[in-house]
């Protein structure tokens, strides 16, 4: 060289259209692989089940094109086609309805085939599996419509996730959309009491503004929000300007060039801004919903005093004890199951799982149903017991899927409702939970719910739905008979007997408004307990001492009330409950399905490589001063979600060398990974312009990677075991001799770890809290060779412990240990979860108010302690538009750290420390993609210390 050069290492120039982290969609989730899985096809579907469930899948075959056929010409103007089949995967592991549809890379959706059985939102239908396809479907139809530039796009790139503009509305519009679909004016969300009660206690207590309801808010009415507001909008579009403006409104979007532009669409739609728009609609709202509440305070508001106000979730209040029982879910906590003494203060009996219900008995203690993971997999239903007097949970079944259990008088033998593929089971249990008989069983047109056993006989009392319609029945367990109690079109469910056996209490929705009702069994006589404005359910009637508990629904959620010595309002007698009987059967027994569907589809055994081919690509292109980067990337999934794969590969001139990464995974049980990083140095030649820069040298980073798991999962703890084989070399591709060759280092890994996490992250959390998060990781680098030798074991435990009122003390201590030369220890610097953070070979920790590359904080050893005090700032959930960027709660934390690496002996020499504050955002980018965005500031107290701003996603632990 003539002239003295300096070297500087910049990143490669690429212009790269792969921007997967701003897809806001949700994916379907795995299956089990290991269950035999067939597929049938339809005209336009794919059905792909588990084995055992062909009855069920032939007849969400002739559902799903009955559903295509009524509802592809109402998307849109003109209707909207699919171009390739949609792909649909039953699951029977869950034992809560439920389903997940995208429409990227192709469509497809997971159905969860359990039936509603629970007052929460889905219990109004007349064919569950057919409003499940509908409203999955809708989904379908709408996020996959495209026009314009998007459609064009398509067409070159195929069905990459930035093309599907209806993917970029605000979640009230999509879930909305889909919810009006699935509702007639008989059955769905749209006219169902559930909704009317959210949306009607909205109104009550102030709307919420368009700017809140945009976002995934935790206020209650918490995930409900955009399913209520969204159907009631579509409601209002309806009324006041009609379905062809829906349509349209569908079109425009289908089109928009620039995302999120709602304000636009509202403007050419209906001739008005979204806010004046949303105005009108607080308007419909409000003169839809005042009247009822005006009716019930002319009537007169007969509730209960409140016990309870923390709302959110409360369920199942039972007598016992000289008071009550019941389970609660304040949003800030754990679910716990509570008892209310009549003449003192709420006690924590035990925390249990959410979702759980309990029963009472005297003699043998509570009775506990709540979801557990089942072969990992699996969300099952199971049986618990806590003695008198206890407060520890026995479980008494395994993978049981019993979904209610009651005790009889003597609390000696269990009545517990045993789901399977949509149907139901009666069944029989000792005390300790064996099943000694089937009661009955049942086909997937009836659906069995809300159990209790008389206390005087062997009688048991149910909601069951059939022909349509959720009715009050009496078992009679010597003959194996059900005796219909009610009959009419309303909703009667959470039926429980009273302490003597002679009346049931329970829930209905006659008049519109869910309250409690009393049924005298000797007389057939029907009575009203309570005239609410919001919702009254699970009633808990003595009887005798005249004490009536139940759930009241309000604003901020449900809370327990207690009513005393209630009187009677209203009276219905059995045959006038049967006046409003249905005069047709319910619709999905006796509509008939398209012609064009068989009535039976060919089954085959289910191949994932129909659905793994790449549905998109996009290129890469970069360029620098002589040479370009040309490639490709694309990635994709099989149906079931068992088999997924990404590439990105480029070819780099002048290098003459691939570059890219390519991934696989295997469930949740194998990952493998391949990537090549060249790393370019470059000359620099005095201008401002690094890509003029002509190239030094040119090395390659290369990386391979095999993870398998070993899972042993619960509802509230995951441990995982997992074995690590990895190679990391880094070496020259090209030497221009402008500069010294560099160093070829390789590190060749077997590992193993152990991983455990039990910490919970509750609605309104501003950080993980009660519990700790564990790694213990082995890594040996000899069996394999390489430049590095010895044994490295690290250990990092991360213990969060509750406060109260939101507040966090976080607690962190990690250690490791190399023996021999193995790769080294580096502390420095403020990382985020968008840094590398692998389990393996992972050699580089933060610790802030210290740069990175310290000589002085790299060692073979390492010792690292943080601890922290998490605080709320602010609750904000409000959003923008344009840009759609909002904010849903503030925190911050204050923090002391010190850490110490070095190569020889048990302890350090010295320690570096440092503190500083931190502010955290939680940010949501296009209504649904959160970001934790992290200001902080530290200062370092020792020697290469410094005062340093940061800005991270993601907190530092």
């Amino acid at each position: 060289m003539c002239k003295r050069a300096a070297t500087a290492k910049v990143a490669r120039y690429r212009f790269v259209f792969f921007i997967v982290c701003l897809f806001p969609g949700a994916a379907a989730h795995a299956v089990d692989p290991g269950l035999d899985w067939y597929t049938l096809e339809s005209a336009h579907f794919l059905i792909h089940f588990p084995g055992g469930a062909e009855s069920l899948a032939q007849r969400t075959a002739a559902i799903a094109e009955e559903v295509h056929a009524g509802l592809s010409p109402l998307i849109g103007r003109a209707g909207w086609q699919p171009r390739d089949k949609t792909e649909i995967a039953l699951s029977d592991e869950v034992d809560s309805p439920n389903g997940l549809t995208t429409p990227v890379p192709y469509n497809r959706s997971l159905l969860y085939i359990a039936p509603p059985r629970e007052l929460d939102s889905l219990e109004d239908f007349d064919d569950w599996l057919k409003l499940l396809i509908t409203h999955e479907y809708a989904h379908i139809l709408h996020l996959d419509k495209v026009s314009g530039f998007w459609s064009g796009a398509r067409s070159v790139f195929g069905r990459f996730p930035l093309f599907f503009p209806n993917l970029f509305e605000p979640a009230w519009l999509i879930e909305g959309y889909a919810t009006y679909h699935e509702s007639d004016e008989d059955n769905g969300r749209a006219q169902s009491s559930f909704f009317n009660m959210i949306m009607r206690t909205e109104v009550a207590n102030g709307l919420k503004p368009l700017s809140q309801v945009s976002l995934p808010i935790r206020e209650w009415p918490a995930g409900h929000t955009r399913y209520a507001y969204g159907v009631h909008f579509f409601e209002f579009v309806k009324a006041r300007y009609g379905e062809e403006a829906m349509r349209r409104q569908i079109d425009r979007y289908s089109g928009n060039l620039i995302p999120f532009r709602l304000n636009g669409v509202s403007s050419r739609v209906y001739g008005i801004g979204i806010k004046d728009l949303w105005a009108q609609y607080e308007a419909y709202l409000n003169a839809r919903y005042r009247p009822q509440l005006d009716a019930v305070r002319q009537q007169g508001e007969v509730a209960g005093r409140a016990l309870t106000a923390e709302g959110f979730h409360l369920d199942s209040p039972q007598h016992g004890d000289g008071g009550v029982y019941y389970v609660q879910n304040t949003g800030y906590a754990r679910t716990k199951i509570m008892h209310y003494a009549a003449d003192g203060e709420p006690e924590t009996v035990a925390e249990v799982h959410n979702g759980a219900r309990i029963d009472f008995n005297p003699q043998a203690g509570l009775l506990v149903t709540q979801p557990e993971i089942c072969d990992d997999y699996n969300l099952y239903s199971d049986i618990y017991r806590i003695a008198p007097g206890k407060h520890r949970l026995r479980r008494l079944t395994t993978c049981g899927r019993y979904v209610f259990a009651t005790w009889n008088s003597r609390g000696d033998r269990i009545a517990a409702v045993h789901d399977k593929l949509g149907g139901s089971e009666l069944h029989l249990l000792d005390a300790d939970g064996r099943k000694l008989d089937v009661l009955w069983s049942s086909d997937t047109r009836e659906i069995l719910s809300y159990l209790d056993w008389s206390p005087v006989d062997d009688s048991m009392v149910a909601a069951l739905w059939h022909d349509g319609r959720w009715d009050l029945q009496l078992f009679d367990a010597a003959t194996r008979r059900w005796t219909a109690l009610t009959a009419d079109d309303d909703i009667q469910s959470q039926p429980s007997f009273t302490a003597d056996g002679k009346h049931i209490v329970y829930t209905s929705e006659r008049g519109g408004i869910y309250n409690i009702w009393l049924y005298d069994i000797a007389s057939g006589e029907h009575t009203k307990l309570t005239n609410v404005a919001g919702g009254a359910f699970d009633p808990a009637y003595d009887g005798q001492d005249g004490v009536l508990y139940y759930s009241g629904y309000g604003k901020d959620g449900y809370n327990l009330y207690l009513l005393e010595k209630p009187r009677a309002l209203d009276h219905q007698t059995a045959q006038a409950a049967a006046v409003a009987r249905r005069t047709a059967p319910a619709a999905a027994a006796a509509e008939p399905v398209a012609d064009a569907v068989p009535a039976e589809l060919p089954v085959r055994d289910y191949s994932p490589f129909p659905s793994l081919r790449p549905r998109w690509w996009l290129p890469v292109l970069g360029y620098y001063a002589e040479g370009y980067v040309v490639g490709v990337t694309t990635d994709g999934v099989d149906a079931l979600d068992i088999h997924r794969y990404s590439a990105s590969i480029a070819y780099e001139e002048p290098l003459d060398s691939l570059s890219g990464s390519i991934a696989y995974s295997y469930s949740d049980r194998l990952a493998l990974a391949l990537i090549r990083d060249p790393d370019v140095d470059l000359i620099d030649d005095g201008d401002d312009e690094p890509s003029n820069d002509p190239v030094a040298r040119a090395r390659a980073h290369d990386i391979f990677e095999a993870i398998y798991r070993i899972p042993f999962s619960r509802y509230e703890s995951r441990t995982d075991l997992l074995f690590y084989a990895g190679r990391d070399r880094t070496h020259d591709l090209e030497d221009v001799q402008l500069l010294p060759p560099g160093p070829d280092t390789e590190d060749k890994l077997l590992g193993a770890g152990l991983v455990f996490n039990s910490s919970r992250i509750f609605p309104f959390s501003v950080s993980p809290e009660d519990g700790r998060q564990v790694r213990l990781v082995y890594e040996d680098s000899d069996t394999l060779g390489g430049d590095f030798s010895g044994d490295v074991y690290t250990l990092d435990w991360r213990e969060f412990i509750s406060l109260g009122a939101r507040n966090v003390a976080a607690l962190r201590i990690a250690e490791g240990w190399g023996t021999d030369h193995p790769a080294p220890f580096e502390l420095g610097g403020e990382e985020g979860v968008l840094d590398r953070d692998n389990i393996f070979n992972r050699r580089n920790y933060a610790l802030r108010g210290y740069p990175e590359g310290l000589a002085a904080l790299r060692g073979r050893r390492m010792r690292l302690g943080s601890a922290e005090w998490r605080f709320p700032i602010a609750t904000v959930e409000r959003t923008g538009t344009a840009p759609p960027v909002g904010i849903l709660q503030i925190s911050g934390s204050l923090f002391y750290e010190t850490g110490a690496a070095w190569d020889e002996g048990s302890a350090p020499q010295e320690y570096f420390s440092s503190n500083g504050v931190e502010v955290s955002t939680e940010v949501v980018i296009g209504y649904m993609l959160p970001l934790d965005m992290h200001v902080g500031y530290a200062r370092g107290q020792d020697a290469g210390g410094e005062d340093r701003w940061y800005l991270n996603i993601g907190a530092s632990f």
